[in-house]
Parts: C-alpha cells; sequence; structure tokens
C-alpha cells in the first residue's frame, strides 16, 4: 500500500485531503495524489470505506472516504505537500502506537 508522511508529520498516513466546494471525487483524488505523490495520468478508483462523521471544530463537521486507487502507471515520487513515500504492508500498522497508522491495517482489511 502506498503511504505517505505530510510535510512535519512523523507517521504515515493514506495520501488525500479536503474537496474544495464544487470539485468532482475524480477531480480531488487527481490533484491529492499529484500533490502528495506526483501521480499523473488516468486512474480507476472504487470506494472501500467511510468513516462516521467527527467535529473538527465548534461548527465544522468531517467524513473520511477512503478510495482504493490504481493508477495506470505506477510512477510516484514525493510531491510538493509530503516528506517521504513508500509502499508499506498494511500488516505492518496493525499493532502500530499510532491510530491513523492503525487506520491503515483496519482500511485495508475492511475491503
Amino acid at each position: 500500500m502506498l503511504v505517505v508522511k505530510e510535510g512535519g508529520r512523523t507517521w504515515w498516513d493514506l495520501p488525500g485531503g479536503g474537496m474544495d466546494h464544487g470539485e468532482s471525487i475524480q477531480a480531488v483524488i487527481a490533484r491529492e495524489m499529484k500533490e502528495e505523490v506526483n501521480m499523473q495520468g488516468e486512474f480507476s478508483y472504487k470506494i472501500i470505506a467511510v468513516d462516521e462523521p467527527g467535529l473538527l471544530l465548534r461548527h465544522l463537521w468531517q467524513i473520511r472516504l477512503v478510495f482504493a486507487v490504481q493508477p495506470r502507471h505506477m510512477v510516484f515520487s514525493v510531491g510538493k505537500d509530503s516528506d517521504e513515500i513508500a509502499f508499506k504492508n498494511p500488516q505492518d500498522f496493525k499493532a502500530s502506537g499510532i491510530a491513523t497508522e492503525r487506520r491503515i491495517y483496519n482500511y485495508y482489511y475492511s475491503q
């Protein structure tokens, strides 16, 4: 599974980010994958998980949609919003002391 350490963070997470108003799902996946792992070109995707909504700020709710993305060309490099990328076995995150990393394991095995 392709994972990323975003700018200044010490833990692994899935590439991703926020959706802009009016942006399509395909457009947000393309933009976020370009920003974090320099993925370009055609890809397919399917939703694999939806987290329960959570309150971020007093009046701001977030819902996390998780997608399996299959690019036509498997070419990646560190993007402008990341410090490090790597292919990791999801099993490596099962016992992590970091909740974000444990979610990687859970998303993968919930498919």
